[in-house]
């Protein structure tokens, strides 16, 4: 298994923060105060899978309920993506931010 298959299972949150819309002048918004609930509740993210994932990908499946990424790694993870190239195949640029986030990438797929 490999840190793509990783991504690839694990749903990443869109709408509130505004990553990819707003690319390079994100980090100029901070969080926006919502103090009339206008904006909604929080979101609820629901995954299906195999019932037998956990034990036919064992090392995935503890990456995965160990995985977190802040929302300055995932901003440039996707402004990588989406807004630096106009491609549909991500694999060699995922494989790049990969090599320039080794460090990050490693302590989620650590034995733990």
């Amino acid at each position: 298994m490999s840190f793509h298959h990783l991504l690839a299972f694990t749903p990443l949150p869109t709408g509130r923060s505004p990553w990819v819309r707003f690319g390079p002048l994100f980090f100029l918004f901070d969080s926006l105060d919502d103090p009339k609930g206008t904006l909604g509740t929080a979101e609820h993210i629901s995954t299906y899978g195999s019932l037998t994932f956990k034990e036919d990908f064992p090392t995935l499946a503890g990456w995965r309920k160990d995985f977190k990424i802040d929302d300055e790694k995932l901003f440039s993870l996707e402004n990588a993506m989406f807004n630096d190239s106009d491609t549909q195949d991500y694999a060699p640029i995922v494989d790049q931010w990969i090599s320039e986030n080794q460090e990050w990438v490693d302590s989620q797929t650590a034995a733990k």
